[in-house]
């Protein structure tokens, strides 16, 4: 068979998580491949922040080209900013019409119909502190040669708890789109990779806590993958701990998923600071009443975003006026303060009343009595 030399090379800036070793395969045919990554060039993958993660020894990718198609494996030692892939094609056949097609992570699940790429973005995904897990976040490559350039196929969210005691998010929208499971990839003109629209099947997407303690740590990264996806109807996040208790939960506008774009949510989980109250009036501050008659008091509370608005109404003199709910009762001449209080802060507002007898009827003959 014919032997070519393969380099992989994707420059990074950082390095973050650990990289799971897998048996490389063993050949006698070896094909290379120089690759880079178009989305952030001189990295591997590049997370919100500027963060990067570099290639690990024994990554794994899928190459296809036409019927042919082999797992390649980096022959790094130790983690660098580039990467040697080497692997085979058996019953390669070149052509001037097919393609070379590069999937990374490598996946036995992943195939190839000579068109698209069909690959799974896990539904149910495991955090990891300050990037992702493994082989989570996928990106794509199509050339006609030797020298492949990567795009990401996914965007996602990162996004910290303010709250102890949660064990795992779910992330969905509110219109049920797809934002995992198994999806058809192509190419676009630009030559980026996206999934073919209804392919994926998951409308919603689980981030476990890391399995070091089985529980989100406060004020720390984490970060969820996501399938590129336009929520026009807006999102849920919803936090949840032992025993699937549900903790918290958290409504989203409309947002977009955009393809090798990390959104930002912090504090997932608390609590906004309380609007307190800062003073009360009341509407008439004087009255005048005459015996039996009722009045509405309005007590006006500010701001008026504060969370507690509820007041109580008091009298100086209930045997002058009484009041309840704000509405005032004359009962007997003189004069009584009626009193609003607020619940949060004891702010006051008062209404001075005077209550005054009925006039008496003046009678058609002045010399007659007047029946009281």
């Amino acid at each position: 068979m014919k032997k070519i030399s393969i380099i992989a090379i994707a420059l990074l800036t950082g390095v973050f998580g650990a990289c799971t070793v897998q048996d490389a395969p063993s050949s006698d045919s070896f094909f290379t491949l120089r690759a880079v990554n178009g989305d952030a060039p001189g990295t591997k993958t590049v997370l919100e922040g500027g963060k990067s993660v570099l290639w690990c020894p024994n990554d794994q990718i899928n190459v296809f080209y036409g019927k042919a198609s082999g797992c390649f494996v980096s022959t790094n030692t130790e983690v660098a900013a580039t990467a040697v892939f080497k692997g085979d094609l058996p019953g390669i056949k070149f052509s001037d019409t097919d393609f070379f097609w590069a999937v990374y992570p490598y996946s036995r699940e992943t195939t190839f119909d000579g068109s698209a790429v069909t690959l799974t973005v896990p539904a149910v995904q495991t955090a990891v502190e300050g990037t992702f897990a493994d082989d989570l976040f996928p990106s794509l490559a199509l050339s006609s040669g030797t020298d492949l350039t990567f795009y990401n196929l996914c965007g996602g969210i990162k996004f910290s708890l303010a709250i102890e005691g949660v064990k795992y998010i779910v992330f969905s929208g509110n219109d049920s789109e797809s934002l995992a499971g198994k999806v058809r990839v192509v190419f676009n003109k630009d030559n980026k990779p996206i999934p073919s629209e209804s392919s994926s099947t998951e409308k919603a997407i689980t981030v476990n806590a890391p399995t070091e303690d089985g529980y989100f740590k406060t004020d720390v990264w984490y970060y969820m993958v996501s399938l590129p996806r336009s929520l026009t109807k807006g999102y849920q996040i919803a936090l949840f701990g032992d025993d699937d208790k549900l903790l918290d939960t958290k409504e989203g506008g409309p947002a977009s998923i955009e393809r090798s774009v990390w959104g930002v949510l912090s504090k997932l989980g608390e609590k906004p600071a309380p609007v307190h109250v800062e003073s009360v009036s009341v509407q008439p501050e004087t009255l005048s009443l005459p015996e039996g008659e009722t009045a509405a008091l309005t007590a006006t509370v500010l701001p008026e975003n504060a969370d507690d608005k509820s007041v109580s109404w008091s009298t100086s003199d209930g045997s002058v006026a009484t009041v309840a709910d704000g509405v005032v009762t004359a009962v007997a001449a003189g004069e009584a303060t009626i009193t609003v209080t607020t619940t949060d802060g004891g702010f006051t507002a008062s209404c001075k009343v005077t209550v005054t007898k009925p006039e008496q009827p003046t009678p058609d003959n002045p010399d007659e009595p007047v029946n009281p």
